[in-house]
């Protein structure tokens, strides 16, 4: 339909704070199967490693690509794996930041935490200070 806008992005069926963080250990290689059942390009970019891309749509590639970003279009699957050898809590995401909302609220989407098992606990999110509303009945041809 022309005009359609897509306001939610998910993960395994939940969009990001509703996300359950992946808990990894060190040394493990993880193995995570990406689908895309949009319409939309998804670029899914992990910080704090790079990843071998094992398979597409499937079919196992010969040459496994070494990268931290994969673009996944519409209707694609990619099996990708990384050893987990650099600990902390790291972001899998879409590099299309709007697709890291949730409509107009940010952070949500398509984010994904990979924590490192003993890593520190998750942060609490802080409230950001809210800019100020424009004084009332101010400028009269002032320049305000």
């Amino acid at each position: 339909m022309a005009g359609m806008a897509y306001n939610y992005f998910t993960i395994n069926g939940k969009a990001y704070p509703d996300t359950p963080e992946w808990t990894v250990k060190r040394g493990e290689v993880v193995r995570v199967r990406i689908a895309n059942v949009s319409n939309l390009i998804h670029p899914m970019h992990l910080h704090g490693h790079d990843f071998a891309v094992l398979a597409k749509d499937g079919e196992p590639l010969k040459n496994p690509q070494p990268m931290n970003t994969v673009n996944v279009a519409p209707g694609e699957t990619y099996d990708i794996a990384f050893v987990a050898n650099n600990p902390g809590a790291w972001v899998f995401h879409c590099h299309e930041l709007h697709h890291t909302m949730n409509g107009s609220s940010q952070p949500g989407g398509l984010i994904q935490i990979i924590r490192y098992e003993g890593g520190p606990p998750p942060a609490q999110p802080s409230t950001l200070p809210r800019p100020a509303p424009p004084s009332g009945g101010g400028g009269h041809g002032r320049g305000h």
